[in-house]
């Protein structure tokens, strides 16, 4: 792992960190009559972080679990970037698309999330006028315009009718693309495609940022792409409880998504360069939120990523009159690589999809300079230092 150039090791830094781990260590051997257990516990913990560091416990863990050590990377079926000059290519092989095992689930979720979606049938009113939709934001900024509808006697069930400055097909892929998501949504901090089951069907997650006092939330869902018989394109989601490819980190909380999505299609009034976005979002945000963290998403945050996904759509230069993810989404056959992309790795077809699992390896220290390595060992190190000498202290008193 780099070291960011603002914490490069120079031999300053390393003599200030050698002296911060030193001198608990020397305190203890002044203070302390059990001096052979300080050297002891401290000879122990560096030398626990060579090893650490050497990579010896993941290659042990690999060795004894290798299928838990293994992590599962989806091999996307978008065409492969073209390789750099002198790059070796990546074999790959166009084969017919197979049947969709979600195909049917497809159709169901489609028809409830388009029921929600529909603005002109059922439009929103005033909170008591008996409407099932009530607005809680309206924003207009030149030809730009998001409204957000609550659902009545629901916590998080949200409709945003956005006006974007953009051919729906640029709005769609940008909407559509998870992995593009943090471009554009400051909530959102990370995006990834877990599994791509078909050409319209993919395992996705994405991961929201820590707003003070909450932790980060994550969701793993199942994502459909289709083109509609009237010319709009939809992507709906839903949540699914797991897959062997995804694992939340540590402290995050998982949100549950009932039902989410976009149906993107052209202005109604016929405007040049301008398309009607309608999401719908039916979730539960997991674990204790403040209402003010709710209201922030709503009445905030979700105005202000539109608005800079109407910008960043606004300054392209050229009109895109075709959406790559409805290509896909149609297309009759994928892209599969034929060979391993990299060493140490296998190619494993699974029941749906193809994925690609690559082993663990010690991490490289030709890289390191000797500070660096100094500096990683004495950073491993020192907080089981302070362990250390608390347990010295307490046979101490003992």
């Amino acid at each position: 792992m780099p070291v960011p150039a603002a914490l490069t090791p120079t031999p300053a830094i390393v003599a200030a960190v050698v002296a911060a781990s030193l001198i608990p260590i020397a305190a203890a051997n002044h203070y302390l009559a059990n001096e052979d257990l300080v050297r002891l516990a401290a000879v122990t913990v560096i030398l626990a972080a060579v090893l650490h560091l050497l990579g010896v416990p993941t290659l042990i863990a690999a060795s004894v679990r290798p299928a838990a050590a293994e992590a599962t990377v989806p091999v996307s079926t978008k065409a492969a970037p073209t390789p750099a000059a002198g790059a070796a290519a990546v074999a790959t092989e166009e084969v017919p698309a197979g049947p969709d095992p979600y195909a049917d689930e497809a159709d169901a979720l489609s028809a409830e999330f388009l029921k929600y979606a529909d603005d002109v049938k059922d439009p929103a009113g005033p909170a008591g006028s008996g409407a099932e939709w009530v607005p809680v934001v309206s924003q207009k900024f030149g030809d730009f315009s998001i409204e957000v509808h609550q659902k009545t006697g629901c916590d998080f069930f949200f409709r945003n009718v956005i006006y974007l400055q953009a051919t729906p097909e640029e709005a769609f892929d940008l909407m559509a693309d998870i992995e593009r998501r943090p471009e554009w949504d400051d909530i959102c901090q990370e995006g990834k495609i877990v599994e791509q089951v078909s050409n319209s069907t993919v395992i996705q997650y994405f991961r929201t940022r820590g707003l003070w006092p909450t932790a980060p939330r994550d969701a793993l869902v199942l994502a459909f792409t289709r083109p509609l018989e009237d010319g709009r394109y939809l992507n709906v989601t839903k949540s699914i409880p797991s897959h062997p490819a995804y694992e939340s980190k540590a402290g995050d909380v998982r949100m549950l998504a009932h039902i989410a999505g976009q149906v993107v299609g052209p202005d109604p009034e016929g405007r040049e360069r301008m398309c009607k976005i309608v999401q719908v979002v039916n979730g539960d945000l997991g674990g204790w939120l403040p209402k003010s963290v709710v209201a922030l998403v709503t009445t905030q945050a979700i105005p202000v990523g539109m608005r800079k996904a109407n910008k960043m759509l606004k300054a392209k230069t050229t009109q895109k009159t075709e959406s790559e993810a409805i290509r896909l989404a149609t297309s009759k056959t994928v892209i599969k690589p034929v060979a391993p992309t990299a060493p140490g790795s296998v190619v494993a077809a699974t029941s749906t999809a193809l994925v690609q699992t690559t082993r663990p390896q010690a991490p490289a220290l030709a890289n390191k300079s000797r500070e660096t390595l100094i500096l990683d060992i004495l950073r491993r190190a020192q907080p089981w230092v302070v362990v250390s000498l608390i347990f010295a202290l307490i046979f101490r008193s003992r």
